[in-house]
C-alpha cells in the first residue's frame, strides 16, 4: 500500500471519529443532562401514589390487589401475590419504622382459618394471583 492511501485512509478514520464524537456530543447536550439524571422533585410529585385502603371496623372485608396497601390502625400491610400455596405480605409498622417491612408468608388454607399479623387478626375470604379479599376479625389497637 502506497503511503499516500494509507494517508487518505487514516484521514477518513479519523473523519469518523470526529463526526461520532460530535454527533454524542452533540445529543448529550441537546437533550440535557437533567432528564438522564433519574427523577427529580417535580417528577416525584407527579407520580401518583398507590391507593391505600383504610380498614377501621371489624368484620369489614377488604379487597385489594398485589402490592396495593390496607391500613389498619398504625400498620401498612401490602399484599405481595401467592407463590407456592402460600399468601405474602408485607407489615410496615408506620410508627416504629414505617421504610422496613416484616415479611409474612401464610399458607393459603391456614390464612382462610385466621391468622396474626402483628396485633391484627385477619381471615382471607378469597385468594387469587392478583387480589385478595379478608375480613378483619380483631378490632385495630388505640393508637395513643
Amino acid at each position: 500500500m502506497s503511503n499516500r492511501a494509507s494517508h487518505k485512509l487514516a484521514s477518513l478514520f479519523f473523519l469518523g471519529c470526529a463526526l461520532i464524537l460530535a454527533g454524542f456530543v452533540y445529543l448529550l447536550v441537546s437533550s440535557g443532562l437533567a432528564a438522564h439524571a433519574g427523577p427529580g422533585p417535580d417528577t416525584a410529585q407527579a407520580r401518583i401514589p398507590d391507593p391505600v385502603i383504610r380498614v377501621e371496623a371489624p368484620g369489614s372485608l377488604v379487597s385489594i390487589q398485589v402490592d396495593q396497601a390496607a391500613l389498619i390502625g398504625s400498620s401498612r400491610i401490602v399484599y405481595r401475590g401467592i407463590t407456592d400455596h402460600r399468601v405474602h405480605f408485607d407489615h410496615y409498622l408506620l410508627d416504629f419504622n414505617p421504610h422496613y417491612a416484616f415479611k409474612y408468608a401464610v399458607p393459603v388454607d391456614k390464612a382462610k382459618d385466621g391468622f396474626a399479623i402483628g396485633k391484627h387478626r385477619l381471615r382471607v375470604t378469597h385468594a387469587g394471583g392478583n387480589w385478595i379479599h379478608f375480613k378483619l376479625t380483631s378490632p385495630p389497637p388505640l393508637q395513643g
